[in-house]
């Protein structure tokens, strides 16, 4: 039974990290310029938005995967 428990858990981890790798991806694409990539992000609850210039397609990605993983860990936190 526990195994079970363990086995449905590890999934639903899974799953949601593919879905942040996955989205990323389009994410990136989606803000691409001549120069390179640029990442944008908003500041928490305030009305800030947090804009970076990348040169490289891995760390616009990289970048943008960090953040789905730590909004998907917040809105967990939010909901427990």
């Amino acid at each position: 039974m526990m195994k079970n428990v363990i086995i449905s858990i590890l999934m639903i981890v899974g799953l949601l990290l593919a879905l942040c790798l996955l989205v990323a991806i389009t994410q990136t694409f989606r803000h691409k310029t001549k120069d390179g990539y640029i990442v944008k992000f908003n500041n928490g609850f305030k009305k800030e938005k947090h804009v970076e210039m990348c040169d490289s397609f891995s760390k616009a990605y990289w970048r943008y995967v960090a953040r789905n993983i730590l909004d998907v860990i917040s809105i967990v936190a939010v909901f427990n």
